[in-house]
């Protein structure tokens, strides 16, 4: 198996297991784990929250959508800046997920990336 299609295996395996367990209006919970000091780079970790208990999406999620995984901060690497990237994370993995979908809102049009909320800790 070569390493492009290993890559694609991986990142179809993540959506298939982030699909059965965030179903629509699941609450993701973002935590800044280390902020480059240019500004322009974010480290950030992700969780959902299952009978009564915190379960771990980051890896996950950065298969999924395709962003690197930082092992020596054990975060997501987010670029950018000049907005939230916690909601910019959720936003993407929610588009990502719910995509092919014909999912809006009959009231506000809102499109698949509004699928799953955002709460930082």
């Amino acid at each position: 198996m070569t390493k492009k299609s290993q890559a694609v295996t991986e990142k179809n395996e993540a959506i298939k297991n982030l699909r059965e367990w965030l179903p629509r209006d699941t609450t993701i919970y973002t935590v800044l784990r280390h902020r480059a000091a240019s500004g322009m780079t974010r480290f950030v970790d992700l969780y959902y929250i299952k009978d009564n208990r915190p379960l771990r999406i980051t890896w996950q999620a950065a298969k999924a959508i395709g962003w690197t995984y930082d092992t020596k901060r054990e975060a997501l690497r987010v670029g950018g800046c000049g907005m939230d990237m916690g909601f910019h994370t959720v936003y993407t993995l929610a588009s990502i997920l719910f995509q092919g979908e014909n999912h809006r809102d009959p009231v506000t049009g809102e499109n698949a990336g509004y699928s799953l909320r955002h709460e930082w800790l």
